[in-house]
């Protein structure tokens, strides 16, 4: 309705002043939204999720390396919205692409990161999710419905993405 265009202009325009080093993100939108493909992800504690772990939450499913500097310009405000939302049913994985596993541990160590973090040594793992490029963040609902598709580096505590994650929260 009115009210989605709006909130998803605001988010549009709050992304690409938000970021400061390389391209903007950017936002699509699904409206409808659109089933996530099934998903079955080993995180580097062994732990294998999938799509029925994470029914009534919202999930981000975000693509990243550590090789890639706007990823690691990024993390820390995933880190941070992770942090502040996981008590209101936001989840996170993060699946590292073209990695191996002692970079991505030493990484996640080093770092803190307090999601569940999954590597795929090539990067077929995007290709079910039309991600291209890292970094891409799939925003899925608590139906396990794809909402939003983020591509390039964004301010997740910004106030676009804090209202867009929030909206969602309330559904």
């Amino acid at each position: 309705g009115a009210m989605t265009r709006f909130v998803i202009s605001v988010v549009l325009v709050l992304l690409t002043a938000s970021n400061g080093i390389g391209a903007p993100a950017t936002l699509r939108a699904y409206d409808p939204p659109k089933a996530a493909p099934a998903f079955s992800f080993e995180d580097i504690t062994g732990v294998v999720h999938t799509n029925a772990d994470y029914r009534g939450q919202i999930l981000l499913v975000h693509f990243w390396a550590t090789w890639c500097i706007p990823c690691r310009q990024e993390m820390p405000s995933l880190v941070e919205l992770s942090r502040r939302l996981q008590t209101n049913g936001v989840a996170t994985i993060a699946v590292a692409v073209k990695e191996d596993h002692a970079a991505v541990r030493s990484f996640v160590a080093k770092n803190g990161i307090p999601f569940r973090v999954t590597v795929d040594p090539t990067d077929r793992s995007m290709t079910p999710w039309a991600a291209i490029g890292v970094p891409s963040t799939i925003v899925l609902d608590k139906k396990g419905m794809i909402r939003f598709r983020v591509t390039g580096q964004a301010d997740w505590n910004g106030p676009g993405m804090t209202a867009m994650i929030g909206k969602l929260t309330t559904e």
